[in-house]
């Protein structure tokens, strides 16, 4: 099954969907809870704006994911809230992935949402055909990762706070090493 978050973690590094191939699981960090509680704030930001519903879960063609929650208008988007300050590429990908599985499930989707609730600020992602395949190309290049062992594709540094780096275990280099 690929996830929305199997996506996210794809794009953030693809060593990491191999591993959870592998049937290792990331740790729970606090960062992790903080962010389940607070959807709760976000609500209360943004349902005078939107018209927001609880996310629900879709699932189809072994792919599934919950966006946190869904804006209804003319078509539907899903909208997931993030507790950090930059928009990241991996964050974009992940509702994109909601996008893709609410069309596929049925549901007309021009758009994606992002809120960044420290800094309050909501980001728009288009939908259309060029996001549909970059997302189609991710699907592919995560069933090939699963069954591979592809290299970590973030600076070493950022592998510290990681909740797989025990077992991925990428080179830390000493201070003065070269």
């Amino acid at each position: 099954m690929i996830t929305g978050t199997t996506v996210k973690h794809y794009v953030y590094c693809p060593r990491i969907v191999h591993l959870e191939a592998l049937g290792f699981r990331e740790r729970v960090t606090q960062y992790m809870v903080e962010g389940k509680e607070k959807e709760e704030e976000a609500y209360e930001d943004l349902s005078p704006k939107l018209p927001l519903e609880k996310g629900k879960f879709y699932s189809t063609e072994g792919l599934s994911g919950f966006p946190d929650f869904i804006v209804r208008g003319q078509w539907i988007s899903p909208l997931d809230v993030k507790v950090s300050n930059k928009v990241r590429l991996d964050h974009k990908a992940e509702v994109l992935f909601y996008c893709y599985l609410m069309e596929l499930s049925g549901e007309r989707v021009k758009e994606g949402m992002l809120y960044y609730l420290p800094v309050k600020k909501l980001v728009r992602l288009n939908y259309s055909s060029q996001e549909r395949e970059y997302v189609k190309r991710i699907i592919k290049e995560i069933i090939i990762s699963k069954i591979t062992d592809p290299k970590v594709r973030q600076p070493v540094r950022k592998c510290l706070n990681c909740g797989f780096r025990r077992w991925c275990n990428p080179r830390l280099k000493s201070f003065g090493e070269a």
